[in-house]
């Protein structure tokens, strides 16, 4: 594969004789148009093109034809054969979501309770049980807490739900009377 830069004029149309299969145009400023030549001959022709333009024709070509109308840097590849270009120009920013945390110590008693209301508008859940000794189990599915079906959170334990957090009532269960050290936030 060989990469050309052509720095083109505004209005030029410049004609490379290059013998090939593949076509990429990798990067301009400004739409191209593009012409393939065999025998002397236009056999097919890509007007305002940019950067991320491929071609294949079947039987190659032996020259292509760059028209730009702004003055511009145009690279692309040709080759023979087969070959890739995968790049990304430009700046991408990844910003987490931002939004309202609530935190509250609530109680879990040895009775299933609910733990926190339904809330469709929940991004973000964790359920942390700072009690010294004692479990919660947790229900996320809205039903009523038990031992045997709940998500158990032993003594300094915690859960943390924010790819998929469920949006029904959290309900729980504690192996002791009364846990008055577990802490919610939701946001």
């Amino acid at each position: 594969m060989r990469t050309i830069l052509h720095n083109a004029a505004a209005g030029s149309s410049v004609r490379f004789y290059e013998l090939g299969s593949l076509f990429h145009l990798l990067e301009t400023v400004f739409p191209v148009d593009i012409r393939f030549f065999k025998n002397g001959a236009i056999f097919a022709e890509a007007t305002s093109m940019e950067g991320g333009f491929f071609s294949q024709p079947v039987n190659g070509f032996d020259a292509i034809e760059i028209d730009s109308a702004n003055a511009q840097a145009v690279k692309f590849a040709l080759s023979d054969g087969s070959g890739g270009y995968n790049r990304t120009t430009g700046a991408v920013q990844i910003i987490g979501q931002q939004g309202v945390m609530v935190q509250a110590a609530k109680e879990v008693t040895d009775a299933s309770g609910q733990l926190l209301a339904a809330n469709a508008a929940r991004r973000m859940l964790l359920i942390q049980n700072n009690h010294e000794t004692g479990i919660i189990y947790v229900a996320v599915s809205g039903d009523a807490a038990t031992g045997a079906a709940g998500i158990k959170l032993a003594a300094g334990g915690f859960i943390l739900l924010d790819e998929f957090v469920p949006s029904g009532a959290i309900n729980a269960i504690g192996s002791i009377l009364n846990n008055q050290s577990v802490v919610v936030v939701e946001g």
